[in-house]
């Protein structure tokens, strides 16, 4: 390798670790497919480029593949026996994700996170033996805090699996004792205050219509842990839909607006240069985007299943007038409580607190009524509770508003396999049943610093029965 071609690997590596990490997977993707070209035999390139295929374009047997031909190659690389189990988990191939969990953690004990993959691949039966072990190894001496974090989240989901609520609370407490990041609203309420600034009542009526009036696009949005995968995974089993899961789409296209017209522009000179013309333009930028996470370009629908798109739920709908915007609702307390127990690994410190996660939410929940003043009836609202305790009735709706006849596969999406990328990966898994509803219920007092931070429970019940 010449040094010329050394240093072009080098800036490649620079640049798609930065966009991996900044969660922009498909462009990570695409620099590694440039990385490729000059070494192709490169195990890191290898690695990285497969696990960009996974994140960014939902290639998920693509990247299986290569990485199974890197374990031959490079034995004992516990890495990648923990990607092997990631992946086979998310296209429910339980076995395979359990006998590649169990050999990263041969090759490297120090991978704690292979534990929640051995929790997700577990089958009923293997609980209790699993439980034993995950006690035995929160003992061993010397555990890092980031080890025993991965530990305690991992029983604590198993111990949830099996419905005991309390004793997964504690364990999903002492877990959160140990992260050691904290969220800082301050730059969250400030984005949402701009965002409210440019995007005013004014704005979207001297804008209204002037996108691209592709009709394709369905967003949906919501709080995590709302029901997002749950509806996106039922609107894609309807024959005349795909979809392109999470994607950074409107996020990159609103980057890349702050840059055309500033970050500081006041509301003014931003709606001047927001014209027609950029909003087809940003468009268009959009589908470059996920352009190769659409692996059906024929499908009449497209679903983008994005939660915190709800950010940008105004420039949606001025890019794009006809595309369908699908907000999740679903009990505070609930989705407050499913976030606290996610144990997100990334961008989403809110909810290593309760307190914060209750602030959070409430800053969501502003957010959102302040568009629903300004989309009206562009924002379609959708209740978790209704989609789980009735959902042939309400996927119907939904078809409807979308603009598809119904297709009974959508009332039952768990026959449908596919890939699943969610902390819910074994939930969604499962025939729709209504068991999360009201879990919150079981742990009420100690949810008490989150309840204060959303603003009481009559807020709460308030909000909660709010959803049109």
């Amino acid at each position: 390798m010449s040094d010329s071609t050394h240093d072009d690997l080098a800036a490649l590596h620079e640049r798609g670790a930065k966009l991996y990490s900044a969660g922009r997977t498909t462009a990570a993707a695409s620099i590694y497919r440039k990385a490729a070209e000059l070494a192709p035999q490169d195990p890191t390139v290898r690695y990285r480029l497969a696990m960009a295929l996974w994140h960014g374009e939902h290639r998920a047997e693509e990247a299986l593949v290569e990485l199974k031909a890197l374990a031959v190659s490079y034995p004992g690389n516990g890495s990648i026996h923990l990607a092997i189990a990631q992946i086979a988990n998310s296209l429910g191939e339980r076995e395979e994700a359990a006998g590649a969990a169990e050999q990263a953690l041969a090759d490297d004990p120090g991978l704690t996170t292979a534990w929640m993959e051995l929790v997700n691949a577990n089958s009923e039966g293997q609980r209790d033996v699993l439980g034993n072990r995950l006690h035995r190894a929160l003992t061993q001496p010397g555990l890092t805090d980031k080890a025993r974090r991965d530990l305690l989240f991992a029983l604590g989901r198993l111990l949830d699996q099996e419905e005991e609520g309390v004793a997964a609370f504690e364990h999903f407490q002492a877990g959160h004792a140990l992260s050691p990041r904290r969220w800082n609203g301050k730059a969250d309420r400030k984005t949402a205050a701009r965002l409210q600034q440019l995007f005013s009542p004014d704005l979207m009526v001297a804008r209204s219509g002037q996108g691209d009036r592709d009709e394709r696009m369905i967003f949906v949005i919501g709080m995590p842990r709302s029901g997002t995968s749950l509806l996106d995974r039922m609107l894609a089993a309807h024959a005349r839909v795909t979809s392109v899961g999470e994607t950074t789409g409107v996020g990159d296209v609103w980057q890349l607006l702050q840059k055309k017209i500033g970050a500081d522009a006041d509301a003014a000179t931003y709606g001047k240069a927001l014209d027609g013309r950029m909003l087809k333009s940003a468009a268009r930028a959009y589908f470059d985007i996920i352009g190769p996470r659409l692996h059906e370009p024929s499908a009449s629908r497209v679903v983008d299943k994005m939660p915190p798109n709800h950010l940008f739920a105004p420039l949606i709908a001025l890019m794009f007038p006809n595309a369908r915007i699908i907000l999740m609702r679903r009990h505070p307390l609930d989705v407050g409580l499913s976030c606290y127990k996610a144990g997100f690994g990334f961008g989403f410190d809110y909810a290593n607190d309760l307190a914060t996660m209750g602030e959070a939410y409430r800053l969501f929940a502003d957010l959102i009524a302040q568009w629903r003043l300004v989309l009206g009836s562009r924002l379609f609202e959708v209740s978790y509770e209704s989609l789980v305790t009735e959902p042939e009735q309400e996927i119907a709706r939904v078809l409807e508003h979308c603009g598809l006849a119904f297709d009974p596969a959508c009332a039952a999406p768990s026959r449908a396999g596919g890939l699943i990328k969610t902390a819910s990966v074994v939930q969604a898994r499962e025939p729709i049943n209504a068991r999360s509803v009201g879990r919150w219920r079981e742990v009420e007092e100690q949810l008490a610093p989150m309840i204060v931070a959303m603003g009481g429970m009559d807020w709460i019940e308030a909000h909660a029965g709010d959803v049109r």
